[in-house]
C-alpha cells in the first residue's frame, strides 16, 4: 500500500508543478512522471516474471515426464507462455523502452499506440535532464499528455497483491485525495478509490484535442520555417539560389565519399556529387508543412495525433540540426571575415 500511495502523491505533486506553468516546473512535472511511468511499469514486469517462473517449472516438469511429441501438444493445449531467458530479464528490467516492449508485446497490458506515446515522451524527458534541451513550446502539453498516461498505466498496471501494515494509518491519505474520513485507520484502497482520486485529478489537469492539435501544428510550421529562413541564408552566403543543390550538399557532406574533396567547387563539379541523391529535398519541407496541416482533420485522439506528429519530428530533426548546425558555421565565418577586415 506505501509503495502504491507513493505514486499517488508524485502524480499530485506533478499536478501541482504542471498548474504553476513555468519552465522549470513544467521540467521537474516531466521527471517525475517519467519516473512514476518507470516504477510502475518495473513492479508489473516484477510481478509478470513471477508468473513465467511459475510456467517455466511447469514446462520443465512437463518436459522431464512427457515423451516429446505429448509435450508439445501439451504446451499448445495449455497456452504456456514461452519462458524468458535470464538475460532477457536482466534488459527488460534496466531499459525503460524494453519495458514497453514486454507490456505492449508480451503481456499485452499496455495498448501499442500509449507504448510508442510513452517511448516518445521519454526520450524528451531524457533530453531535458540529460542534454538540457527544452522545448518550451510544448513543454506544458506533453506534461499533462503524459500525466494522463501515469494514470492510465496506474489503473492498467494495478498489482494483484497490495499489502498493508497493521501500524499504517491511512486516514489522512484518504481525507488528503478527498474520500472522505474514515473510522478504520486501515481502510483499504480499492480499485473505486483509485478510480475516483484519479478522476479528479483528470478533471483539475487537461488539455483539449483541438488544444493539441493547435500547439503541434503551430510548432512543426514555426520549426520547419526558421529552418527554411537559415537553409536560404546558407543559400545567400555561398552565392547559389537553388535551394534543392544547397540540401544536396549539406547531406553529401555528411557521408564517406565526400572526404575525397577538400573544396566546395571541386566537390560540386564531382561524379559522385552528380550522381548522389538526396533523401531530403525541398519537397520534403512542403509535405512536412502540408501534414502538420492536417493535424486539424486527424478525429481519432491525442496518442494517434501525437504519434502522427513525432513520426514527422522524426523525419525533419535530423536535416533541421544539420541545417542549423551549418548556418552557424558560415555566419561564424562570415563575421571573422568582417571582423579582420576591420582590423580587429
Amino acid at each position: 500500500m506505501r509503495q502504491f500511495t507513493v505514486i499517488i502523491e508524485q502524480l499530485a505533486l506533478s499536478k501541482k508543478l504542471i498548474l504553476e506553468n513555468d519552465t522549470a516546473s513544467l521540467r521537474m512535472a516531466l521527471i517525475l512522471l517519467d519516473n512514476a511511468a518507470e516504477i510502475l511499469m518495473y513492479r508489473k514486469v516484477l510481478s509478470e516474471f513471477h508468473y513465467n517462473e511459475f510456467y517455466e517449472s511447469i514446462r520443465c516438469q512437463a518436459k522431464a515426464c512427457m515423451p516429446p511429441d505429448i509435450f508439445d501438444k501439451f504446451i499448445t493445449e495449455h497456452s504456456v507462455p514461452e519462458i524468458i531467458e535470464e538475460k532477457n530479464r536482466r534488459k527488460i528490467l534496466k531499459y525503460f523502452d524494453e519495458k514497453i516492449t514486454f507490456l505492449c508485446d508480451n503481456s499485452r497490458l499496455i495498448p501499442s499506440p500509449s507504448g510508442a506515446v510513452l517511448s516518445s515522451l521519454h526520450r524528451y524527458r531524457n533530453e531535458t535532464y540529460h542534454r538540457d534541451i527544452i522545448r518550451n513550446e510544448i513543454l506544458r502539453p506533453i506534461a499533462i499528455l503524459y500525466f494522463e498516461l501515469v494514470c492510465d498505466l496506474i489503473m492498467n498496471l494495478q498489482q494483484c497483491v497490495t499489502s498493508y501494515h497493521s501500524a499504517d494509518d491511512w486516514s489522512n491519505f484518504f481525507m488528503k485525495f478527498g474520500q472522505g474520513k474514515s473510522e478504520h485507520k486501515l481502510r483499504m484502497l480499492s480499485d473505486a478509490d483509485i478510480e475516483v482520486i484519479l478522476n479528479r485529478f483528470r478533471a483539475e489537469l487537461t488539455i483539449t484535442l483541438y488544444e493539441l492539435k493547435e500547439t503541434l501544428r503551430e510548432y512543426v510550421m514555426n520549426r520547419v520555417n526558421e529552418t527554411l529562413d537559415r537553409l536560404n541564408f546558407i543559400s545567400e552566403a555561398l552565392g547559389d539560389k537553388d535551394l534543392d543543390v544547397i540540401l544536396k550538399l549539406i547531406q553529401f557532406t555528411e557521408t564517406k565519399a565526400s572526404r575525397e574533396f577538400n573544396n566546395r567547387n571541386l566537390l560540386l563539379q564531382s561524379e559522385l556529387f552528380s550522381k548522389y541523391t538526396a533523401p531530403i529535398t525541398i519537397d520534403s519541407f512542403l509535405r512536412w508543412k502540408e501534414t502538420a496541416q492536417t493535424f486539424a482533420a486527424l478525429e481519432n485522439n491525442k496518442l494517434t495525433l501525437f504519434i502522427t506528429f513525432k513520426k514527422l519530428e522524426d523525419e525533419f530533426e535530423a536535416i533541421e540540426h544539420r541545417i542549423l548546425d551549418v548556418a552557424d558555421e558560415l555566419d561564424s565565418a562570415i563575421q571573422l571575415a568582417i571582423d579582420i577586415a576591420r582590423g580587429k
